[in-house]
């Protein structure tokens, strides 16, 4: 099966060593802004019959400005802006406008019309050239997709690194596990996996599926120590009401002794009382007694007041006599 293969962007050393990676390919298409010749022949090295056109690439054919800096690997067709947070030392050379050629022309081209890998090295062309080969009847061709992105926003007008790795994943391209080589500007390598987004669906599922397991679980544990703390707390009420009924017992055995004290108490007053009304009768009788005795007593000194009384008048008379 034929695999064409299309570079677009400066020929950086590090991606070019990896280029054994993509043999066999039938066709190899350079678009580079510059090439020296060692940096040719290490890609002829790979791919003997590869053809170079050196063109300065834009998202539209024109006559339009070109940033070319101190470093020309980062040259572009877009003012730099992050780029120069990323490397201090970059500097400006030279803006001035330059016969630029479109991505469009450039695809439209007959040794462009199927394309199978894609490499693209000028960062502010990735996101017009996706947007532009998805439109394409050949886009379904793609098989691989190797993307040189920014962490952050390097040119004007470019995507982050987030958005480009969803466009891919959600267009069936998987990322492959050794794309970023480079944490701050990495070469994100994506191949396309026909069943990816269905399996990144199911993965999705099965992680909120988990999520909602670990949830219940989290759940079920909760009422599992909700119900060991109303279990402990039935115990704790039950071993209160065991307390209880052990205290209302000895009030009750307490409440039957006093009740029994009362009664002999209640016997005892009784006695009393029963003895407090014989006395009184006696006293009674006593009294009756008493004032017989007392009234006797006064009858018997009236009678002697009236004996010795006669028996004066008496010896008055005899006397006298």
């Amino acid at each position: 099966m034929s695999q064409n293969l299309l570079y677009l962007g400066p020929l950086r050393p590090e991606t070019l060593t990896m280029l054994g990676e993509l043999n066999p390919v039938d066709q190899a298409f350079f678009v580079a802004p510059i090439a020296s010749v060692e940096q040719w022949k290490e890609v002829q090295g790979f791919f003997p019959d590869a053809s170079l056109q050196i063109s300065k690439v834009a998202e539209i054919s024109g006559e339009k400005p070109y940033y070319e800096f101190n470093l020309p690997e980062f040259n572009a067709s877009q003012p730099a802006t992050g780029l120069y947070d990323l490397y201090p030392g970059l500097k400006l050379v030279d803006s001035a406008p330059d016969s630029l050629l479109g991505i469009d022309e450039l695809l439209s081209e007959q040794h462009c019309s199927v394309l199978h890998t894609v490499i693209i090295e000028q960062v502010e062309l990735v996101w017009p050239f996706l947007s532009l080969i998805k439109k394409s009847p050949n886009y379904k061709h793609v098989n691989g997709l190797w993307l040189r992105i920014g962490v952050m926003q390097l040119y004007k007008n470019t995507p982050e690194l987030v958005e480009v790795i969803a466009w891919c994943e959600e267009e069936g391209f998987e990322i492959c596990e050794n794309a970023n080589n480079d944490p701050d500007f990495p070469l994100l390598k994506f191949v396309r996996n026909p069943y990816f987004l269905d399996l990144k669906k199911s993965s999705l599922r099965v992680f909120e599926l988990e999520e909602k397991i670990k949830s219940v679980r989290k759940d079920l544990l909760l009422s599992k120590n909700k119900i060991e703390s109303i279990t402990e707390e039935k115990k704790e009420l039950r071993e209160k009401q065991d307390s209880l009924y052990l205290e209302i017992d000895a009030i009750k055995t307490r409440n039957a002794a006093l009740e029994k004290s009362l009664i002999e108490k209640d016997e005892v007053i009784n006695g009393l009382k029963k003895k407090l009304i014989s006395n009184q009768e006696i006293a009674d009788l006593i009294k009756g007694v008493s004032n017989q005795l007392d009234k006797g007593f006064y009858d018997q000194k009236k009678y002697i007041a009236s004996a010795s009384s006669a028996l004066g008048k008496h010896l008055t008379k005899f006397y006298k006599s």
